[in-house]
């Protein structure tokens, strides 16, 4: 580590501006050789620039990757605010500055968004860094990550293999912020809350991402602190953030609705999120449920809500054997995948693509809110 003192670091719309906001750094040792540095970064109290920064050229990639064909550019016009500058310091030295492009600190100012969704990458870091190294070009303003990041949560060297050293690589230059809905095999560890925890430590929250509102469910939580999780579902979806959005995320690792697993564990979805939360998300116009857990791709509707497991970033794939028949998959996959989603003028668009770049699923969603009516 070898940074002693006071650190903080501050922030602005401007370079000139970076002493305009300040917070110190807390400093978290987890063992001898780890250290977690965490700063609460807030929105700078100015207006940014009114001069718009439009990054490269976002591109999709070959349709396989032993085509000679170039990338063909996305048909979403991604254009971002003027940059925010970050400098961190430590007793008033500069130690390091960055700005970041794709801050989320302000997304309502944004006016298209992309974001990278994944799950289950676990032991399976050859097929992360796979995933990792052909997506980079997509320079996605967030990665989602559905759970079970690692294999035992509980072991520091596998936060480092399985989930650090795998993700290094959309996390410099472009420095895309990663949401995490904690998963099982994460467990509830030190270690977990450490590396996963928003800043706020509850085990549920929300961010906006332009005009989609994320929740992040912890489908790990105690029974009892299940009602809590539960009455702030509820709360969050009514709330001016929720229903001011073009559309409604849930993140949450266990899904309702699995048709496979293994036969002998009579499991065919948790049967606590099927009880609970699958009417919240009914009754409060939840648009899309993403999971993993499954090893495999599955995507359905019911009852007005998509529902989508997207456990394919590493971990063993499941058997074919169906365990379960919920009459609602309308795709099953069983191959390592990722998914791009792309959100813009009201339209959400998903697509799931396997190791070799190859379209396994894709839909659109068009926004219910009467701003996105064709009379608005």
């Amino acid at each position: 580590d070898g940074v002693g003192g006071v650190c903080e670091v501050r922030w602005g719309w401007h370079d000139m501006e970076l002493r305009e906001e300040a917070a110190l750094i807390e400093r978290t040792v987890i063992d001898p050789c780890h250290v977690l540095y965490r700063a609460l970064i807030r929105p700078p109290a100015s207006s940014p620039s009114k001069a718009m920064h439009t990054p490269p050229n976002r591109s999709h990639p070959p349709s396989s990757p032993s085509s000679s064909s170039p990338p063909t550019s996305s048909s979403s016009a991604l254009t971002r605010p003027a940059p925010l500058f970050f400098q961190v310091l430590c007793d008033r030295r500069p130690m390091h500055e960055v700005a970041w492009t794709n801050s989320p600190i302000h997304p309502a100012l944004l006016q298209s968004s992309r974001m990278l969704l994944l799950s289950d990458n676990q032991y399976g870091a050859q097929v992360l860094r796979h995933i990792v190294h052909d997506t980079r070009h997509l320079m996605p303003d967030l990665v989602v990550l559905a759970g079970d990041v690692v294999d035992r949560g509980s072991d520091v060297r596998q936060w480092d293999m399985y989930f650090w050293k795998p993700l290094e690589p959309l996390m410099s230059p472009y420095s895309a912020p990663i949401a995490i809905a904690r998963g099982n095999h994460d467990g509830e560890h030190a270690l977990s809350h450490a590396y996963t925890d928003f800043i706020d430590p509850r085990d549920y929250w929300a961010i906006s991402q332009g005009g989609v509102r994320m929740l992040f469910l912890n489908s790990n939580a105690h029974p009892t602190a299940m009602p809590d999780q539960t009455e702030w579902l509820r709360t969050e979806l009514q709330s001016p953030e929720s229903k001011a959005a073009d559309f409604r995320v849930v993140v949450v690792h266990t899904p309702p609705f699995t048709e496979l697993w293994d036969p002998d564990e009579n499991y065919d979805g948790d049967e606590f999120v099927r009880k609970h939360w699958v009417g919240v998300f009914e009754e409060h116009g939840v648009d899309v449920v993403v999971s993993g857990h499954t090893h495999a791709y599955l995507r359905g509707e019911r009852n007005g809500v998509v529902y989508a497991i997207i456990g394919g970033a590493g971990g063993m794939l499941e058997g074919r054997e169906r365990v379960a028949d919920w009459d609602m998959f309308e795709a099953v996959e069983w191959r390592h995948h990722w998914v791009e989603v792309e959100w813009s003028a009201c339209r959400f668009e998903w697509t799931a693509r396997d190791l070799d770049h190859n379209t396994i699923d894709a839909f659109e969603l068009s926004s219910p809110h009467p701003r996105c009516s064709p009379a608005a």
